[in-house]
């Protein structure tokens, strides 16, 4: 009597993976995202320039403003040296010898020397602080506390020109009523040798007149030129920004067409599997299961029976990998939700084929970027296989989380522990955690791993929870 065995139940046909393929989509950055990030560079390149000659224009007027000052107190300084040696030297040391004429010398050479609206006061100045001479006569023969140009003028024969915010105790009319001075102090050296201090007090106005006509000959100039400059570049700058676009453009072009053809041919690969090869492995196995029962039933048949019940089970494993194997191929779906349910069927797989029992917590919100999920999902899938293969781990915890700025997974198992030279394992062949710790990189975030509190190895990512826009 012939027994045939039932034919196989047909296995489901796998659905298009439309939610991977919406993933992968949106990782790549669109047309209208990359022009709006070429107007951006361009407009930022804009301001940069602007932002640029502002802060120029502004350091060459203060340069300028600076250089103008100095320029105008030397010309200040010369001006006073032609003054007092030419006749105040002579007359100071005739006042000195009595002379009655020399007075009203002096008198008139300021006078003169005030026909210039911006002088208002002219003194001598001996050594000890004493006023030899002054138009203001009322001062003369006063003695002052003296003051550091003074000194500098008479000991070591030096010119001076300041400007002074705070008036000192011999000029506190003029300051009172001119405002800010300009006091150049001169060496004057005397018939009999002896050296005193000439002294010309005069207001500001000369000085800023003398700034502004300085500086405006220099800066309209030096920006001139880096306007020209700049207008020249600019153009260079758009043009390879815009280049830059197109560049970036063309590559998310090709990125978008090798994606597409890359799922189209992992979905068909997948499809020819599991409606072919499954299938077929699938009623072998079968077969092989309803023989072995078969041949169990007869005397004298056992190893036969138990030949073709171990020849099933390996039917049965392969079809056990195989589906696997499609799963890998054919991406889960990698939302927030999709990735919960992915490494809830990863570890049941795991548990079913190796006996590792995994308890998986993922409590991720619903606005994570797809870049930031596969990422989760891959660092988790790669520690469980690295468990399987390397740590002979009886359990697993796997979990996930997210706070407001960044995005946690921990992997802990109670295995063996990290081998003695760590997880880089490169010169061996494996790659997997570096290449996940590069991913990780790339998004801003870090990879960890270590051994864990009660033993065995802990896997710990941190990414930020906001990243680009087209990731």
């Amino acid at each position: 009597m012939t027994t045939t065995a039932p034919a196989p139940a047909p296995l489901p046909a796998p659905t298009p993976p439309v939610a991977a393929q919406a993933t992968v989509s949106a990782a790549i950055p669109l047309s209208s995202d990359l022009d709006r990030n070429v107007r951006r560079s361009i407009l930022a390149l804009v301001l940069t320039a602007c932002a640029a000659f502002a802060i120029v224009a502004t350091g060459s007027v203060a340069i300028a403003h600076r250089v103008a000052r100095e320029q105008a107190l030397a010309e200040a300084v010369r001006a006073g040296v032609a003054i007092g040696n030419a006749v105040f030297g002579r007359e100071v040391s005739a006042l000195q010898h009595h002379d009655p004429t020399a007075m009203s010398e002096l008198d008139m050479a300021a006078d003169e020397a005030k026909t210039d609206a911006s002088v208002v006061r002219i003194k001598v100045w001996s050594a000890t602080g004493q006023v030899l001479y002054s138009d203001d006569h009322r001062q003369i023969g006063k003695t002052f506390p003296i003051t550091d140009e003074v000194r500098s003028s008479v000991v070591d024969h030096q010119g001076t020109a300041i400007v002074t915010e705070e008036a000192a105790p011999d000029s506190l009319a003029e300051s009172r009523k001119f405002g800010r001075l300009v006091e150049v102090h001169l060496p004057l050296q005397l018939a009999d040798g002896t050296t005193v201090a000439f002294e010309v007090y005069s207001t500001d106005k000369w000085l800023r007149d003398s700034e502004h006509r300085l500086t405006m000959s220099i800066v309209p100039l030096a920006l001139g030129g880096l306007l020209l400059l700049m207008l020249l570049q600019l153009p260079a700058g758009v043009w390879l920004v815009r280049r830059a676009g197109r560049a970036q453009a063309e590559r998310a072009r090709l990125l978008t067409t090798a994606v597409a053809v890359s799922t189209r041919d992992r979905r068909t690969i997948a499809g020819d599997l599991h409606d072919g090869v499954i299938q077929d492995l699938a009623g072998v196995g079968y077969v092989l299961g309803a023989a072995a029962r078969k041949v169990g039933s007869d005397s004298g048949s056992g190893d036969l029976a138990r030949m073709l019940a171990s020849s099933g089970s390996a039917v049965q494993r392969a079809v056990r990998d195989l589906r696997s194997l499609v799963v890998e191929i054919r991406p889960p779906d990698l939302t927030a939700d999709g990735v919960s349910a992915a490494l809830a069927d990863l570890a049941e797989r795991l548990e079913s084929a190796h006996g590792l029992q995994v308890d998986v917590r993922v409590a991720l919100p619903d606005d994570l970027a797809p870049a930031v999920i596969a990422t989760v999902y891959r660092c988790a899938r790669e520690a469980m296989a690295n468990i399987v293969k390397h740590a002979a781990a009886r359990s697993a915890v796997v979990t996930a989380d997210a706070d407001s700025t960044r995005v946690q997974l921990t992997v802990t198992d109670d295995g063996r522990g990290l081998p003695p030279g760590g997880f880089d394992r490169r010169a061996e062949g494996h790659v997997g955690l570096t290449l996940l710790g590069d991913a990780a990189r790339d998004l801003g975030g870090v990879l960890t791993i270590g051994p864990a509190e009660l033993g065995g190895t802990r896997l710990h990512i941190e990414l930020p929870r906001r990243i680009g826009k087209n990731l």
